[in-house]
């Protein structure tokens, strides 16, 4: 286990790894592009060779390099020529397939131009990426994308990266075969859309953060990682109860700010009523203070004539026994002559009293 401890503290075994998981990439893009292009060459080779396909089931056995095998049938003879035509430079490995499968198998042709080692391997998920960099670099029909040595390049880089004797790449050299790898990709994405991603995923890798964790540690940060995920969903249900009960205060406050507006609303109403009644109640204050007022005056006045009268009734009681006396008299000297020369002192005395009486009635009513 120290060696394993040891392989994550060491920041150039993980540099490795970063290698070994960029040229994994790379081998997944490099997939659906030599599943196409060895269809491409298989095809090429049936419209050269023919549609007849081998019935001897054709299998020569070689022994060198210039030697020529015999073929039972003069189908393999054509297709052997043709694969020599596509071939550009390295080994061809005839051992790697049988001949009768050439006419019927793409990869049986395209094995030939792989390194040793696929005679059973006939899908494409059983080459690695040293097989598709050794086709592409040996078989014509990839000239036209134009690669170069970039292929040579990074069969180095994948070489060195599974030759390295304690699994481990400084940073510098790290640097150095990516940017083979990314140039490698660019080129081939000129023309196949499916390279495009490889540099963004390159640089992805390459700023990688990771560590290496032991099984027991791996559980603990498992169970550590369930409880929190557990916390937080407990935290979510609660924060969820807690928006409910704000949702129904804020209804509560809602309602209850509706009810206070009402409340305003009937208050200001009932104010306005009030006022009115206050301004009505002083206005009629004011009326009956006034008719109050003139009642009261004209009472004094209705009072003082009262007096008046009764005064002026008190003065005819006191002066009319003698008006009357003197009216008496007077008509009786009137009538008769003798009475009249006798009583002229006493006529005259008697009009003095009256006039008396009048003038002092008079200056009542004045006063």
């Amino acid at each position: 286990m120290e060696t394993f401890r040891q392989f994550d503290r060491d920041p150039n075994h993980k540099n490795w790894l970063k290698g070994i998981m960029v040229l994994e990439d790379l081998q997944d893009c490099l997939k659906p592009f030599i599943e196409d292009e060895t269809e491409k060459l298989h095809e090429d080779l049936r419209n050269i060779c023919g549609p007849r396909q081998c019935d001897n089931n054709c299998n020569p056995k070689y022994q060198g390099p210039n030697q020529n095998p015999v073929f039972n049938c003069d189908v393999c003879p054509n297709w052997r020529k043709e694969i020599q035509n596509k071939h550009k430079s390295g080994k061809l490995m005839w051992k790697n397939s049988e001949a009768h499968e050439w006419s019927r198998d793409k990869w049986a042709v395209s094995k030939v131009y792989m390194p040793d080692g696929h005679k059973k391997h006939n899908s494409i998920d059983d080459f690695d990426i040293h097989s598709f960099l050794t086709l592409i670099n040996q078989c014509k029909n990839f000239q036209r994308f134009e690669l170069g040595e970039l292929c040579n390049k990074v069969l180095n880089v994948r070489n060195r990266m599974m030759h390295s004797p304690r699994y481990q790449l400084d940073q510098e050299d790290l640097l150095d075969f990516l940017d083979r790898i990314r140039d490698l990709g660019d080129q081939l994405s000129k023309k196949n859309s499916g390279f495009k991603k490889l540099a963004e995923d390159i640089n992805e890798i390459l700023n990688l953060n990771f560590r290496l964790v032991e099984t027991e540690e791996l559980e603990r940060m498992e169970n550590a990682i369930y409880t929190a995920v557990q916390l937080a969903n407990e935290y979510r249900d609660n924060q969820d109860s807690l928006n409910e009960v704000v949702v129904k205060l804020e209804q509560c406050i809602s309602e209850r700010d509706s009810q206070i507006l009402v409340l305003r609303q009937r208050n200001k109403t009932q104010q306005k009523k009030h006022d009115w009644e206050i301004q009505r109640l002083q206005s009629a204050l004011v009326h009956e203070t006034t008719e109050h007022r003139n009642t009261k005056v004209q009472l004094e006045n209705l009072h003082r004539e009262l007096q008046e009268e009764k005064k002026m009734r008190s003065d005819e009681q006191k002066y009319w026994p003698r008006w009357r006396e003197f009216t008496w008299r007077n008509w009786e000297i009137q009538n008769d002559p003798v009475k009249s020369l006798i009583k002229k002192e006493d006529l005259a005395g008697g009009l003095f009293a009256v006039l008396g009486g009048l003038l002092l009635a008079l200056f009542a009513i004045l006063k």
